[in-house]
């Protein structure tokens, strides 16, 4: 561009350096920032349930998320869930890889939607009686920029009621 302005003749060989500098930031800057950029879950959950909702406390209960599909993979990453009992005490489980995820199709039939099955969640026998929620966070590792930069998408929730009982 300076040369065209100042119209000055261009010195050998800068074609060849304007091609290198063209193709660098189309073969590395474009895909790398549209890799960093890229922070939308590839598995989107809009609202969920516990099956069954009331359980007693050690009992086991699953989780059935009904989720919007972004794209047909699963991301690796980690998973990490709580119950928040009816006084307010939190009871964490260890971080675990995700999957393998089991989907199911929406049972009302929407095409757009699916039920993503949990596995198993067993409520601690400490866990006061009464409403209770589940909460979980999903982090995720899409690309491998995202891996390498430790930089998970990360999904939080929605939180799910459920009903301890006493046993």
């Amino acid at each position: 561009m300076w040369y065209a302005i100042t119209k000055r003749p261009r010195p050998p060989g800068f074609l060849r350096q304007e091609i290198c500098v063209v193709s660098f930031a189309l073969l590395v800057v474009v895909p790398t920032t549209w890799m960093a950029s890229d922070r939308t879950p590839p598995v989107w959950r809009v609202g969920g349930e516990m099956d069954p909702s009331t359980v007693v406390r050690g009992g086991e209960t699953r989780v059935r998320f009904k989720v919007l599909r972004r794209t047909r993979q699963d991301c690796p990453g980690t998973v990490q869930q709580e119950i928040v009992d009816s006084q307010n005490t939190i009871f964490s489980k260890l971080a675990r890889a995700t999957g393998p995820s089991r989907y199911e199709p929406d049972p009302w039939g929407d095409k757009n939607y699916e039920i993503l099955v949990g596995q198993k969640v067993t409520i601690p026998e400490q866990a006061a009686p009464g409403p209770a929620i589940f909460r979980t966070a999903t982090f995720r590792y899409c690309n491998w920029l995202q891996h390498w930069f430790q930089w998970p998408i990360v999904q939080i929730g929605p939180d799910l009621k459920l009903m301890i009982l006493d046993k």
